[in-house]
């Protein structure tokens, strides 16, 4: 019977007919219109006696069977659930179906002695989570700029080299925009993950500078000399960070949607770090950077154990460079010691935590 109902209840396509120059498509019209059809339907054939739906049985029209309730404070009540479209903003959703709420309340509802209210909000965890994603950055950036300052020793040199902490979160948000993105948890995480990367050119480029400065030359020229010094290697290194990310632009799968967020927000930071460490540190190295002057006090604890961790280094690079056996022996060891790890400690693989 099942088969019988599915090989008749259904619309058959044609093809096309060319007549002139109109197109026709061809279907075939097979669904029930009626009861009576579905009736009358032919169930099966035998010796030339057709068996009808009406002979097994009766098809009549009714409700359908109710699988769900709904119940408010011990009373029945009708639900329904609003369903966004792809790309929309959930949080401006939100304040246009209260405001529609609001209004069908206070009208029609209201003389029928009806009440609409809101029994689920899953707009509230959207908003949590994107205020713990945007505290978290806030927390990211102080502790970047604290580390910064921590090693530069320099107030001037701090801000300048923080100063692209807020440029390159804009150009992380225009990268958005421009490319069709919202702002949801995974874009701003993108913005998070790009505060630390686009602070490393700004580094590089202020401490060459300082370097120049320490050395005696004036603002200006140090700022020149430093810049085109370390501008080839901040051009490689961005390149590289964004040639990492942008493939993941182009995948069209689950995973393309899910992480093309953040290879966008890093990229665009990235781009914009790199320009700001070629000509606003630069400039306002020119201007502002300072020279800490000299002390006759003892160095502090941070300063003892940087300079004991850079001898270690420092031994260890004259260790490796002693002789060709020996750093070729040390490059096949870290090889295979990679290979290892990466063949015996590798995780598990699966698609989500």
């Amino acid at each position: 019977m099942r088969n019988a109902i599915r090989a008749r209840n259904r619309y058959v396509s044609g093809g096309d007919l060319d007549s002139g120059k109109r197109r026709y498509l061809l279907r075939t019209i097979g669904r029930f219109e009626h009861v009576e059809e579905l009736n009358d339907l032919v169930i099966a054939e035998r010796d030339g006696v057709f068996v009808r739906l009406r002979d097994l049985g009766h098809a009549e029209l009714g409700y359908a069977e109710v699988r769900s309730f709904s119940y408010a404070a011990g009373k029945p009540q009708l639900s329904f659930a609003i369903n966004r479209q792809v790309g929309s903003n959930v949080i401006e959703i939100k304040q246009a179906m209260l405001a529609t709420v609001a209004e069908l309340n206070a009208g029609i509802l209201q003389e029928k002695g009806l009440t609409l209210i809101l029994s689920s909000d899953d707009v509230v965890y959207v908003q949590d989570a994107v205020k713990v994603v945007q505290r978290n950055l806030a927390i990211g950036a102080g502790l970047a700029v604290i580390v910064l300052f921590l090693f530069l020793r320099s107030s001037s040199g701090t801000l300048i080299g923080a100063m692209g902490i807020p440029i390159c979160t804009v150009a992380a948000f225009l990268g958005l925009l421009m490319t069709g993105r919202t702002i949801n948890v995974i874009s701003l995480s993108g913005v998070a993950f790009a505060i630390g990367m686009t602070l490393d050119n700004n580094i590089v480029v202020a401490e060459n500078i300082y370097r120049h400065l320490s050395l005696g030359k004036s603002r200006f020229d140090a700022a020149l000399k430093g810049v085109r010094e370390v501008w080839p290697a901040v051009l490689a290194s961005t390149l590289t960070t964004v040639c990492v990310f942008l493939p993941i632009i182009f995948i069209r799968e689950e995973a393309g949607q899910l992480y093309s967020d953040i290879a966008i927000a890093i990229s665009a930071a990235i781009l914009m770090s790199m320009l700001v460490a070629i000509t606003l540190v630069p400039a306002a190295s020119s201007r502002f950077l300072s020279v800490r002057p000299q002390t006759t006090r003892s160095p502090g604890r941070l300063d003892r154990l940087g300079k004991t961790v850079a001898g270690w280094i420092l031994s260890l690079v004259h260790w490796l460079v002693a002789g060709f056996a020996r750093s070729l022996s040390v490059i096949v060891a870290v090889l295979l010691a990679t290979a290892s790890i990466l063949y015996f400690l590798t995780p598990k693989t699966e698609y989500l935590p």
